[in-house]
């Protein structure tokens, strides 16, 4: 009970920053003030100020704002293909299976970390590229997952008896397998959605990531290391980061219970 009062403030807090960043434009988030440079919290100013004098509350919202984004795009696409490619590989079987099965193995020899800054190393510093290097790091592990769940559905009687019948393929998938599959599905989403968020900050930390002129959590931590006696300026982007990924397991693992047949 008091773990779930926990994640409502936490979400809430997160929530009343996000919603700050939805409607904040750059003129308002990016304003140029030297008179207030590394100013301290303060009633003016709630997270302080930056080297530029600019708002670090109005950031962190903005950067909430767009780490949310890029990782929630990064993770849709990845389980999109995902699951595509498992739901082909599970249910045709044969050489279909191998192949696919083959690429999957051959993705995920790879260090998942290794592997994006590789495919970040070759490409230019935009956000699309992150987003395709999280995707090209992300799909493998969801399309094993859908492929073991295919295997043990495709033989139950009621998919067998759709087959006997006549039912399409397509029939089959959208009225039989995805209802089935739904539930691990959404549990591994949102899973793949927190390593998403921290993999995309881990990028823009090490300045691989979304280019600085866009405010990203990871961004806006980088931008202290270099002035640490003004703590703010990395620390409350630091809590907002730290709080956004554990809200998201804590809420990755309420649907986890709630959907386990045992509770």
């Amino acid at each position: 009970m008091r773990n779930n009062i926990l994640l409502l403030i936490i979400l809430c807090f997160l929530g009343i920053l996000f919603i700050t960043g939805i409607f904040l434009s750059e003129k308002q988030y990016n304003s140029i003030s030297i008179i207030h440079r590394f100013k301290a919290p303060s009633t003016e100013f709630l997270f302080g100020t930056d080297a530029y004098g600019r708002d670090i509350f109005l950031r962190t919202s903005k950067a909430l704002f767009n780490t949310i984004n890029y990782a929630l795009l990064a993770s849709i696409i990845a389980i999109f293909i995902g699951f595509l490619l498992g739901l082909i590989a599970g249910y045709s079987g044969g050489i279909i299976d191998f192949v696919i099965q083959t690429l999957i193995d051959v993705m995920m020899s790879f260090p998942s970390f290794f592997l994006i800054l590789t495919i970040i190393a070759a490409m230019p510093q935009n956000g699309w590229n992150v987003i395709i290097a999280i995707v090209l790091s992300t799909w493998p592990n969801i399309a094993k997952i859908t492929r073991a769940e295919i295997l043990t559905l495709k033989n139950r009687e009621f998919i067998l008896a759709s087959s006997t019948i006549g039912a399409s393929f397509i029939r089959i998938v959208f009225y039989h397998i995805v209802p089935n599959c739904i539930n691990s599905l959404i549990i591994t989403g949102i899973f793949s959605f927190g390593g998403a968020i921290l993999t995309e900050s881990s990028l823009s930390f090490l300045k691989l990531g979304i280019n600085e002129d866009i405010p990203t959590l990871g961004n806006l931590i980088s931008g202290g290391r270099d002035v640490l006696r003004s703590w703010w300026i990395s620390t409350f982007p630091g809590i907002v980061l730290f709080l956004l990924i554990f809200s998201v397991n804590l809420v990755g693992e309420r649907i986890r219970e709630f959907f386990d047949p045992k509770n």
